[in-house]
């Protein structure tokens, strides 16, 4: 079977703190479901992947990075498990703040995909992932064609919607940016940011 991809689920500002918590208790869930899984998913006589996973999961993104690089020049993953190897990699670089890094292999992962028999819903969290760059990068239109994607593969990937979402709003498409905060709020009715996007565009 594989592993899924890290998820980037955090805001483009300054979180609340109480949800900053729950992010990083979601966050660390998913590493768990992946820590046993993952020594089946990958082969190799050093263990890099595992050990990988054990560095996103204390934090030392250096070491992950360095991990993954290893395993994807090991030359020993096949197709399929490529796709959350690059995606995972992409998400270490997100968090050394190396974003042209995190976009080329963002964009190697969903590249890989097709034909990989990855799970669709783990392919949509790397297109909400790619979105929430494209953002940081001021590429509005290219955050918006990730967010449709992956809510094509995935109609409850709420961060989908809230990439889509905060491009829109950036572009000045304001009934379309409420539409997709809303959409959020249907999926997560708790979430903080599109609470706070709605209040800006004057919606209560």
């Amino acid at each position: 079977m594989g592993y899924p991809v890290f998820g980037l689920d955090v805001d483009l500002g300054t979180p609340d703190i109480l949800e900053a918590k729950m992010q990083r208790a979601l966050f660390l869930s998913i590493i768990f479901v992946i820590g046993l899984s993952v020594t089946a998913a990958v082969a190799g006589p050093s263990g890099d992947a595992k050990n990988a996973v054990a560095a996103m999961q204390r934090g030392d993104w250096i070491a992950a990075v360095q991990l993954w690089t290893k395993a994807i020049d090991s030359g020993r993953l096949d197709r399929r498990r490529l796709v959350p190897v690059y995606g995972n990699r992409a998400t270490s670089y997100m968090k050394l703040n190396q974003p042209i890094e995190a976009l080329a292999d963002f964009s190697r992962s969903l590249e890989l995909a097709p034909g990989s028999s990855y799970p669709s819903k783990y392919i949509a969290y790397t297109y909400s992932n790619r979105a929430r760059l494209y953002v940081l990068l001021k590429r509005y239109l290219l955050a918006i064609q990730d967010g449709d994607k992956a809510i094509g593969l995935n109609p409850q990937n709420a961060l989908g919607y809230y990439y889509r979402g905060r491009a829109r709003e950036m572009l000045g498409q304001r009934a379309a940016a409420i539409t997709d905060f809303r959409a959020v709020l249907r999926i997560r009715p708790n979430h903080k940011s599109s609470r706070a996007a709605l209040a800006r565009l004057g919606v209560r």
